[in-house]
């Protein structure tokens, strides 16, 4: 089994907040507002992780660990700020469903 990159984990987990985003668009009001927030967390995040990724790439020697280290981390994060964010938007659709 072939172990993804970083970079292929980070366009997968982008592909995902993407299509997390597009459901929420269809939805009303407050759960689409309320994702708009956490979208633009997961935004940050992302451009935190592909940052680090950038000087992963750039980096040599000692560097390149303390680098692998951070861009870890910042993948780590973005990852669970997305299913934080996924778990709340099933709550949301699933709460907003039962009140129609």
């Amino acid at each position: 089994m072939k172990t993804l990159s970083m970079e292929e984990k980070l366009r997968a987990l982008g592909k995902k907040i993407d299509e997390l985003s597009a459901k929420a668009a269809v939805r009303g009001g407050e759960v689409r507002a309320e994702f708009a927030m956490e979208k633009a967390a997961l935004d940050r995040k992302m451009s935190a992780a592909r940052f680090r990724l950038a000087e992963m790439k750039a980096a040599g020697g000692q560097a390149l660990d303390d680098v692998k280290a951070g861009l870890s981390a910042a993948y780590e994060e973005l990852e669970s700020a997305y299913r934080r964010a996924a778990a709340h938007f099933s709550r949301e659709v699933a709460h907003a469903d039962r009140d129609f």
